[in-house]
């Protein structure tokens, strides 16, 4: 199998490695306050992919529906 032209290693591509073929814009919604994922994720997520933009929420932490207020927030920005 020829290497692939993203990552350099044969075989099929990976999700990782396919990453930065998204073409639509894509929010990447992170708890302020969140102990499970570290902000440094998302912000290398976000960093990665050509379209997307991190959004923080304050006083919220890993599982943002678990806050109402938090997600109603989150709500209305989405459809504002």
């Amino acid at each position: 199998m020829a290497p692939s032209t993203t990552t350099g290693r044969s075989g099929p591509p990976t999700g990782a490695s396919r990453v930065a073929d998204i073409g639509v814009h894509l929010d990447c919604w992170q708890g302020a306050d969140d102990e499970l994922l570290p902000m440094v994720h998302a912000q290398r997520l976000v960093a990665s992919l050509p379209h997307a933009e991190l959004q923080v929420v304050d006083g919220s932490g890993h599982f943002i529906p678990a806050q109402p207020d938090r997600l109603t927030e989150v709500l209305r920005t989405l459809i504002a």
